[in-house]
């Protein structure tokens, strides 16, 4: 049976997809239990005063995760999002949805596509279940192009199975397979399985001086609750 909601969100080229975490592998049938998942591309309005104000961009910032499962490994693995910046912006913060039993501190990424290291910072502790996000100590000023967020953990909640269409929130875009890992300690994560969302977002803001134009909105499909 299949159970659908609105995702209201908005591309990349997809990798080819690589052997999933072992917990995939073992649950892959409760991971697809994500039905109830209902996303909004998030335009946050963070300036004030006479200025213009400077919209903010993320992916899952409405998003209702209550029914995204956390898998069932303890492997250490790093866990991430590809996307790429159409115009030019800085990067302020890195997101992550914590694991419904993780409270722990966790090595936080960002790295360009050909894997190299941009910026990196921990996330201190944090509530379990919840979003954390973390700021950069020195907010990263990035040109167009393809980007990776990322955290180390062992301990993680996904959506398999999710990105089958990519999604767009202004100037940012994710590709189908926008999910990426690797396991070890703080490789670059570059394999896929089964366009698995591992819910790992960012704060983006783009340069004034490139306007960004309206931003179309595009209702998809959740994915299959069996």
């Amino acid at each position: 049976m299949e159970s659908q909601s609105h995702i209201v969100l908005r591309p990349f080229v997809p990798t080819a997809r690589a052997a999933g975490p072992a917990g995939h592998r073992s649950r892959r049938s409760r991971a697809l239990a994500v039905a109830g998942v209902g996303l909004l591309a998030a335009v946050a309005i963070t300036s004030s005063g006479a200025a213009p104000a400077v919209p903010a961009y993320s992916f899952f910032t409405d998003a209702d995760t209550r029914s995204v499962p956390t898998d069932a490994e303890r492997n250490p693995v790093e866990v991430g999002l590809r996307f790429t910046a159409t115009q030019p912006g800085t990067i302020v913060a890195i997101r992550f949805l914590r694991a419904h039993d993780d409270t722990a501190t966790h090595p936080v990424r960002l790295w360009s596509e050909a894997g190299e290291r941009l910026a990196a910072v921990d996330s201190g502790p944090g509530s379990a279940g919840a979003w954390q996000e973390v700021r950069l100590p020195t907010p990263l000023t990035v040109d167009t192009g393809d980007y990776v967020v990322s955290y180390q953990t062992t301990r993680y909640r996904v959506s398999v199975d999710f990105f089958r269409s990519p999604l767009r929130s202004g100037p940012l875009t994710a590709p189908d397979d926008a999910g990426v890992f690797t396991y070890g300690s703080g490789g670059f994560p570059g394999a896929t399985w089964h366009s698995s969302n591992y819910w790992v977002d960012l704060v983006f803001r783009p340069d004034p001086d490139h306007p960004t134009s309206s931003i179309p909105r595009t209702a998809l499909a959740a994915a299959p609750s069996a």
